[in-house]
C-alpha cells in the first residue's frame, strides 16, 4: 500500500531522501561556515527516517502580556487586610445592616428599600402659583435619583456577585445532568440573546476558576474574606472569564500573591458571603 502523505512545513514535491536533501541545501545556504556536505543517499534509506509532523492547531497560544497585567491588577486590586473596612465603605456595604440587605439580594430576595439613610438634599426653591406639586415631585425624584448615585458603588458589586453565583448555578446545573444547550438556553434568557455558546462556555469556565480560586484561599487560611474579595474587589463575568481563558490554573497565582493569613470563617456581626453555601441554598446541590 502506498505511503500516507505527510503534511511538510516547507512546500516540496518528491520522496522523503529528496525532501532530506532539499532541506540540508537550505540550511547550507543559511550556513554556509559550517561547510558540511549533502549526505549520501547510500546513509540511510526513507524507511529508516521518521519525519515529525507539523501540526500548528495543537501549538499553545503564546502568552497575553495584557491579559496577565490585568490579572496583576486584579491581585492588586485586592485591600489589603488594614484597609478592608475603608474597602467595604468604598464599596457601599459597610454595616451589618447594609451585609444583611446584599445577602438578601445576592439569595435571591427583592427588597424595595435598600439605600443608606437618607442624604441632605437642599430644599426646593421657591415655585409660582400652581406649580408647588410639580415642583415637589421634581425634587423627590431628584433625590431618589441622588441617593441611586451614592449607592451605584454598592448596586454594582452586589451585582456582579449575583452574576458569579448565576454562573456557577449553571455549572451545577451540568454536572446534575441538564444538557448544554438547555443550560446555555437558561444563561441566554437573562445575558443577553446575542450571546453566543462558546462565550456561555468562558462564563462557566470562569466561575468555575472564581471556586477555585477561593478553595485554595480557605486554604490558606484567608477564612470569611475568601469570598469577599469577589464582592469588594469585583469583577465582571467577561473579566474572570478571560482570567480562566489565560490559564485555568492561574487561579493559583492569586493565592501565591496573596501568601498566607489567619482569618477567621466568621466575623462578629457580619454574616459571610459564602459562595458554596449561596449556591447550595440555590440548588439543593453541593458544590466539591
Amino acid at each position: 500500500m502506498p505511503r500516507r502523505a505527510r503534511r511538510r512545513a516547507i512546500p516540496f514535491e518528491g520522496d522523503d531522501e529528496q525532501y532530506i536533501k532539499h532541506l540540508e541545501r537550505l540550511v547550507l545556504s543559511v550556513q554556509p561556515l559550517l561547510n558540511f556536505p549533502i549526505s549520501d543517499a547510500t546513509g540511510s534509506s526513507a524507511s529508516d527516517i521518521r519525519f515529525i509532523e507539523w501540526q500548528p492547531s495543537k501549538l499553545s497560544p503564546a502568552p497575553s502580556p495584557q491579559l496577565m497585567k490585568q490579572l496583576v491588577a486584579f491581585i492588586e486590586g485586592i485591600p489589603r487586610e488594614d484597609r478592608w473596612q475603608e474597602a467595604r465603605v468604598k464599596t457601599g456595604i459597610d454595616t451589618p445592616y447594609r451585609n444583611f440587605q446584599a445577602l438578601k439580594l445576592i439569595l435571591g430576595h427583592a427588597d424595595p428599600a435598600i439605600f443608606h439613610a437618607e442624604y441632605e438634599i437642599a430644599a426646593p426653591p421657591s415655585a409660582p402659583l400652581g406649580s408647588v406639586d410639580l415642583v415637589a415631585r421634581g425634587c423627590a425624584y431628584g433625590r431618589f435619583i441622588a441617593r441611586c448615585s451614592h449607592d451605584q458603588c454598592f448596586a454594582e458589586s452586589v451585582v456582579a456577585f449575583q452574576h458569579l453565583v448565576f454562573y456557577s448555578f449553571c455549572v451545577v446545573m451540568m454536572r446534575a445532568g441538564v444538557s448544554p444547550e438547555t443550560t446555555n438556553a437558561t444563561m441566554r434568557r437573562y445575558t443577553g440573546k446575542s450571546q453566543k455558546d462558546h462565550t456561555l462556555e468562558k462564563y462557566r469556565n470562569g466561575a468555575v476558576w472564581a471556586n477555585r480560586c477561593i478553595a485554595l484561599l480557605l486554604e490558606n487560611g484567608w477564612g470569611h474574606k475568601s469570598w469577599e474579595i469577589f464582592l469588594l474587589n469585583s469583577q465582571t463575568p467577561a473579566q474572570i472569564a478571560r482570567f480562566a481563558a489565560y490559564d485555568k490554573d492561574s487561579y493559583k497565582a492569586v493565592a501565591h500573591r496573596l501568601g498566607p493569613a489567619n482569618v477567621p470563617l466568621w466575623e462578629t456581626g457580619w454574616i459571610p458571603y459564602c459562595l458554596p453555601c449561596i449556591v447550595n441554598y440555590l440548588t439543593g446541590y453541593t458544590i466539591s
